[in-house]
């Protein structure tokens, strides 16, 4: 193997081997050395930056004293200072950590460029104490390689060194509360490793040398680049970013709430409006631009987003709070055919809004009624019940795990979302598939969300639980029949309402008649799970059942149950 040397820097001969152990000396006129830098930069490094060159792993780096008599000795670093914080990409070559001496075994104490070289990467050893040689000795370096990247030789091309005599090494190298901290620093990486998750890299918050860069194309050619490199900042439309303030994530948030800038509390009122009055005042929430339609009630946004910017100080709860208060809000949500005629999608807001439940809502709420809803916060995703073979597809083994016990029932939120394979009874009420981003959820009405809420699972075991509580819960009051008091219970936790005595008469009719036809289907289910829990009164407690069951299944399919 052969090097060059050109200006103080060594290069690899190109029969340098796969495996190499590099020892690098030389001389210094300097009384005591504190630190030695090694630093490995690109053969070309301006062209590295568009094409970076191969990467190169150095699995530990050894720094010892050679004598006038041929004599070596070790001499141990003190701790390292690197050029990132993700010095090493691989896992497998950690930075020794601070406060250890180097070891001896393999991937101790190295540092790389894994898979690519883009720019010089350097890593500084610093000594425990000032290290004086004698007349004529020299100062080694040796660089242990004995890995692959991509099955290519992952070798140092081209290397330097630099000694230092600054005192303040030594401080840095020894000073207590730098290596309590790292190792403290260290102990938290390990814990953050253990935490099963996908790395996403936010790019504008890398080292500057590692940040992408941005330029500007001539007709659109990536090929030919105008001008120098762009730098981020907000559209020229919109107030500037302060002068002096660095063009990072943190300025933007800045920018964001700052007083000369509108467009956040418009956008943050207006779809809060949305979310209570089923449309905003600017209907696209998605597009406040040119192509988006014009504010209903232009000075009413305007008001709002001032009065939360500046009197509430971005208090979202204390903007419901007087949203759900105002008298437009409270009003009546029925119409009359005027009214109809005149607005209606009521944008004037002539009545009170109305507008059907979200995916998620729609199943929570006939759980909640029903007393099934497991109202625990926190933990991992769930799979409650959903078709057979949803899940299964070409080059996939995963598989739905129905969920048991009170983990079927938690709240819509948590349920498992594949993105290839939505939840199928979210998806037919309107839920993004996460496919791509979904400001706003435009609600349809077919005929498959009947079919979803009269025989998904979930739907069928609410209607079940809710007539059971009717059975388990409801006393007859004030010569009112105790099937009539059942039936009125139900009703109050769907509707939030007392049945109409017309509603009374439909529902009274669906249970008798779901009790008196023997082959009934919800009659023949309450009968199998009625014996698997006997009753004291089999012979009756199955037909109550199934009747109840029956009419807790289409209260919980009314447009009223479905609609807020």
């Amino acid at each position: 193997m052969t090097f060059q040397i050109q200006n103080g820097e060594a290069f690899a001969g190109p029969d340098t081997p796969p495996e190499s152990f590099y020892e690098l000396a030389a001389t210094s006129n300097i009384p005591a050395v504190t630190a030695i830098k090694v630093e490995v930069p690109p053969i070309d490094s301006e062209k590295a930056r568009t094409d970076p060159e191969n990467g190169f792993i150095v699995e530990e780096v050894r720094a010892s004293v050679l004598y006038p008599d041929g004599h070596k000795k070790r001499i141990p670093f003190r701790s390292f200072l690197h050029d990132s914080e993700a010095n090493l990409e691989d896992a497998v070559t950690p930075v020794l950590a601070a406060g250890k001496t180097v070891k001896k075994k393999p991937g101790a104490d190295g540092f790389a460029a894994n898979p690519k070289l883009f720019r010089a990467r350097w890593i500084v050893g610093i000594f425990a104490n000032p290290q004086r040689f004698v007349p004529n000795s020299r100062i080694e370096v040796a660089l242990k390689q004995l890995r692959e990247i991509d099955s290519r030789p992952a070798i140092v091309q081209r290397v330097r060194l630099a000694l230092s005599g600054d005192p303040r090494w030594t401080v840095l190298g020894n000073d207590p509360t730098r290596l309590a901290a790292l190792a403290h620093l260290t102990n938290l990486k390990q814990q953050l490793a253990k935490i099963p998750a996908v790395d996403v890299p936010v790019m504008s918050e890398e080292q500057p040398y590692e940040r992408r860069t941005t330029r500007e194309f001539e007709r659109g050619n990536f090929l030919t680049k105008v001008g120098a490199d762009l730098t981020p900042d907000v559209p020229a439309i919109f107030p500037r970013l302060p002068d002096g303030e660095p063009r990072n994530r943190l300025a933007l948030a800045k920018w964001f709430f700052s007083p000369g800038q509108p467009l956040t509390a418009r956008v943050a009122a207006n779809r809060y409006w949305e979310q209570l009055f089923g449309t905003g005042i600017v209907e696209t929430l998605e597009n406040f631009g040119s192509v988006g339609e014009e504010p209903s009630h232009p000075e009413l946004l305007d008001w709002l987003a001032l009065h939360f910017q500046n009197d509430l100080h971005w208090d979202m709860k204390a903007l419901l709070r007087e949203l759900v208060t105002s008298a437009t809000y409270r009003q009546s949500a029925i119409t009359t055919p005027v009214l109809k005629e005149r607005d209606p999608r009521n944008r004037l807001l002539a009545r009170g809004p109305e507008q059907r439940l979200t995916a998620e809502m729609v199943r929570d709420q006939a759980l909640l009624a029903s007393g099934l809803l497991n109202r625990e916060m926190g933990g991992p995703p769930v799979m409650p019940p959903q078709p057979a073979g949803v899940w299964n597809s070409v080059y996939n083994r995963e598989r739905w795990k129905e969920a048991k016990g009170p983990d079927r029932y938690r709240r819509a939120i948590y349920t498992f979302v594949k993105r290839t394979s939505g939840y199928p009874s979210s998806l037919i009420f309107d839920a993004s598939d996460r496919t791509t981003s979904l400001p706003r959820r435009i609600p349809t009405n077919t005929p498959l969300q009947a079919l979803v809420t009269l025989n998904d699972p979930v739907y069928d075991e609410a209607a079940e639980a809710l007539a059971k509580r009717a059975l388990r819960e409801v006393a007859p009051k004030n010569g009112e029949s105790l099937l009539d008091a059942r039936i009125a219970f139900e009703a109050r936790l769907v509707l939030s309402r007392d049945p109409t005595p017309k509603e009374m008469s439909v529902l009274r009719g669906l249970f008798e008649k779901t009790v008196t036809i023997p082959g009934t289907p919800v009659l023949q289910a309450a009968r199998l799970r009625i014996s698997e829990n006997p009753h004291p009164n089999a012979a009756l407690v199955p037909r109550q059942l199934g009747g109840l069951k029956a009419v807790a299944g289409v209260l919980l399919n009314l447009d009223a149950a479905m609609n807020r």
